[in-house]
């Protein structure tokens, strides 16, 4: 199918004519002609795009996909459609599966449906098992095709982040650091303030995560070695990682696409499709959030994508596990949190080059695989359009501004 667009402003950070409102011709998801010359022959379909963007595929840097071992929550193809509906055309996948992302096998099996328009980009762990007790082979796993190294949740020793810093420069890797210490907090389920209280549900403070940020980054400094936090949550993270910036330190850090929808107040309801890690914080660490969104210490918006199934969702709170499912929508999740204070363009930024420049890529192209964001549309989030094996999401049922349509 070949559609015509018409006034069109095109979103592909690195090309030429970026953020220009031009016409173009889109065929099968690919961009093939681009220029206010260019005329509508030919064409199947004519779309006026005043006001809308044509943007290159988007980047995802933390997604969790059930595929080898969690087949039941997400298989590699169901979360592929998800994504490609979503408009990602590159997705890194999380250290979440059993057999383990540890060896050369597992990670080639995750890249086995990467096409030209699509990739799966896989983590390695950095620790065999994820136990934190010894490196993983990180110079075979990385001529495998892994993007970079991370136990995610995982704990690990202060020895062992040392050790891994220091072989991932060796390698020309990376370190990717999920800013959780579970010894701060045990079995805390929510952020820790009044609604916790009320709830009468053990809470966390902002040191679970601020305590890890600083030691990962005391560690990079030593050690010299480029590092990335996932979903910081919190003020002091920020405060942290800006000052770390600030000092010329190689650090990026990204937050979750759901981070700023909620607070920790919205929790009241026991909706277990919202018990979330690292969870809801409340408006101070909202509002430390945007500003570090604002003034570049946030580098990039992730889908921490967590498809659960039904028997590990709907049961009481306490019980439930942790994660969304949000990978379909996560820039309309996010937009619909940040449209009022952060311009589309920035919002846009923070899923294209911003995650490329965090695992060190080169920009997608929309020559490759491009899709059109209409900011003034709305989305209805139905089953009829659900693409994922697993519907943990609090957004089902519910319209979202904005609208992503694939052409």
């Amino acid at each position: 199918m070949r559609t015509y667009l018409q006034n069109v402003t095109l979103f592909a950070p690195g090309h030429a004519q970026h953020l220009k409102t031009t016409n173009a011709i889109v065929e099968n998801g690919h961009l093939i002609a681009l220029g206010k010359e260019i005329e509508a022959n030919d064409c199947d379909h004519l779309l006026k795009a005043k006001g809308q963007f044509l943007c290159a595929g988007l980047t995802d840097l933390n997604a969790s996909v059930g595929e080898p071992g969690y087949e039941h929550r997400e298989s590699l193809l169901t979360a592929m459609k998800a994504a490609i509906a979503g408009g990602y055309s590159r997705v890194a996948v999380i250290p979440s599966s059993t057999p383990h992302a540890d060896t050369k096998a597992v990670i080639q099996q995750i890249q086995e449906y990467n096409t030209p328009e699509f990739e799966f980009l896989p983590f390695a762990q950095l620790s065999k098992g994820g136990e934190g007790k010894q490196l993983t082979e990180f110079y075979e796993l990385k001529n495998a095709g892994a993007v970079g190294f991370s136990d995610y949740m995982s704990n690990s020793s202060t020895e062992l982040m040392m050790r891994a810093l220091e072989y991932s420069k060796q390698v020309q890797g990376k370190i990717y650091s999920f800013p959780h210490d579970p010894g701060v907090h045990p079995k805390a389920l929510i952020h820790e303030g009044i609604t916790s209280t009320k709830m009468g549900i053990k809470g966390t403070s902002h040191h679970n995560e601020s305590i890890r940020v600083f030691r990962d980054l005391s560690l990079a400094f030593y050690t010299q070695a480029p590092i990335h936090f996932f979903s910081i949550s919190c003020a002091e993270s920020v405060d942290l990682i800006r000052k770390a910036k600030k000092n010329g330190q190689d650090v990026t850090c990204s937050i979750a696409a759901h981070q700023l929808s909620f607070l920790d107040k919205d929790m009241i309801d026991f909706d277990s499709n919202k018990k979330v890690w690292p969870p809801f914080r409340d408006l101070k660490h909202k509002k430390a959030l945007v500003k570090g969104i604002q003034d570049g210490t946030i580098d990039a918006i992730e889908s921490q994508h967590t498809p659960l199934e039904i028997e590990h969702k709907e049961l009481e709170f306490e019980y439930a596990e942790f994660g969304m499912n949000t990978i379909q929508h996560a820039l309309l999740i996010a937009f619909n949190s940040l449209k009022e204070e952060i311009a589309t363009e920035k919002i846009l930024e923070l899923f294209t080059s911003g995650p490329s420049k965090c695992m060190q890529l080169q920009n997608t192209t929309p020559e490759n695989a491009c899709f059109v964001f209409n900011p003034n549309g709305i989305t209805e989030v139905q089953n009829e359009q659900w693409y994922s094996k697993s519907k943990n999401s609090p957004f089902l049922g519910h319209g979202l501004q904005g609208a992503i349509r694939q052409l």
